[in-house]
């Protein structure tokens, strides 16, 4: 991971670190506010793992425009990912890099082996506020 994050600063790209222990890099500033719980959230993804490898895409499991559509905090994923989330506002693209502990940490899934650390390629497309 320390090595990953070298090459990004190499190439000019500013690795942030947040305090969830998530890293980031702001690809393009968003509009508004941060997505807030309640928020209804419309995001694109890809997500890969540190030698490039695409384990999912949000165009492969959101046909047919690839958009994830969900209530935040949302429910069963992982801690990284929600985290990254909660940084962006609408518009925001962000690469959000998910150390294994706050991924699938040593127990890995089916297509996911254990430590492996998670890079969500990611762009809120819209948040829509709820109106209670």
């Amino acid at each position: 991971l320390k090595n990953f994050i070298l090459e990004q600063e190499n190439k000019g790209l500013d690795v942030d670190t947040a305090q969830t222990g998530i890293f980031y890099i702001l690809r393009r500033e968003g509009e508004g506010p941060a997505v807030q719980q309640g928020d209804t959230c419309y995001i694109e993804y890809q997500c890969y793992s540190l030698s490039n490898k695409l384990i999912e895409s949000s165009l492969d499991i959101y046909p047919p425009n690839g958009i994830w559509k969900f209530i935040f905090p949302p429910h069963d994923i992982i801690t990284g990912l929600t985290a990254g989330i909660n940084l962006m506002n609408s518009k925001c693209e962000m690469d959000i890099i998910i150390p294994s502990n706050l991924a699938y940490g040593k127990e890995g899934t089916a297509n996911i082996p254990p430590y492996t650390t998670l890079i969500y390629v990611t762009k809120m497309e819209d948040i829509g506020v709820r109106s209670d």
